[in-house]
């Protein structure tokens, strides 16, 4: 709502009253301002308004009445899934590859020059990060999104997974140590090259690796990171952040091991120790 107009020097300004909370503030004068029905004083304000039980809600309702209907919102979300298909995102995407080539000549957004210039001048500090914590907590409740039980649920759909793996399949950034890639040597001259597939994934894991002529699945499990060297309850005493990662890869083990049974496939595990002692499963010999 406007409730004034004044001016001070050489510049105009309205006196604006938020509809949303009634805070009365202060913007410059704009020409279109007198034709906006609705004024808000933040961003905050302007998208509760669109909430349930916000004032721009009964005509943002009406509006979509008008436009599709009263069954206007199983439109909408029809259009919207659409909108999202796999190929329509992937044209997306190669449009605006085009786009950035054609005004900048490279090929990423994060290349552009003045781009970089803003990234390197922006500097990474305790406050800058204290603060973005801080802004995700008031928020969110959380510290990370990524601590979202949402956003952990899109990360780890089998699509998404899928993605994860063959994009760090293809880029190599799985870790391996030099004892798996001697395990991977070892298969190969058993099995032939051919035969051996390493990191194959199957419902959303990656496996280390899998044998094709015997359908054998083997993970190569490090002792340390597995929790094998000592007891469950020792891991569970959660001492440091470390010991947190490792009864979680400890949980992943066990649902994989069930998971196999369930479905009737093959799983060995062997660990880099018994690997060094030369304790190799019957069915890896030949």
């Amino acid at each position: 709502m406007i409730l004034k107009e004044f001016s001070c020097g050489k510049k105009r300004f309205l006196s604006l009253q938020c509809d949303n909370c009634q805070l009365i503030f202060e913007r410059s004068y704009g020409i279109n301002q007198h034709k906006i029905k609705f004024h808000f004083c933040t961003r905050a304000c302007s998208q509760a308004a669109r909430s349930t039980d916000g004032v721009l809600r009964p005509i943002m309702e009406a509006t979509m009445r008008r436009k599709y209907g009263d069954d206007y919102q199983a439109k909408i979300s029809a259009k919207i899934q659409s909108s999202t298909s796999p190929d329509k995102r992937r044209a997306r995407t190669l449009k605006a590859r085009k786009t950035i080539f054609e005004r900048y000549g490279v090929n990423s957004a994060v290349e552009i020059p003045h781009v970089i210039r803003a990234r390197e001048s922006y500097q990474i500090t305790p406050d800058v990060i204290a603060k973005r914590k801080a802004t995700t907590f008031k928020r969110f409740g959380v510290e990370s999104v990524l601590s979202l039980e949402r956003v952990h649920a899109l990360a780890n759909t089998p699509n998404a997974c899928h993605k994860r793996h063959a994009t760090m399949r293809d880029n190599g950034s799985y870790f391996t140590s030099k004892p798996e890639n001697n395990f991977y040597e070892f298969l190969c001259e058993k099995f032939g090259k051919d035969n051996v597939i390493r990191q194959f994934e199957i419902n959303s894991w990656p496996i280390d690796f899998y044998v094709k002529s015997i359908d054998m699945y083997v993970q190569f499990d490090g002792e340390y990171w597995h929790g094998l060297n000592r007891s469950l309850e020792e891991i569970l005493r959660f001492k440091t952040p470390r010991d947190k990662t490792i009864h979680c890869k400890y949980q992943i083990d066990r649902r994989q091991d069930v998971w196999f049974k369930s479905t009737n496939r093959r799983l060995i595990r062997i660990t880099d120790k018994q690997f060094a002692r030369g304790e190799v499963p019957n069915e890896l010999k030949k």
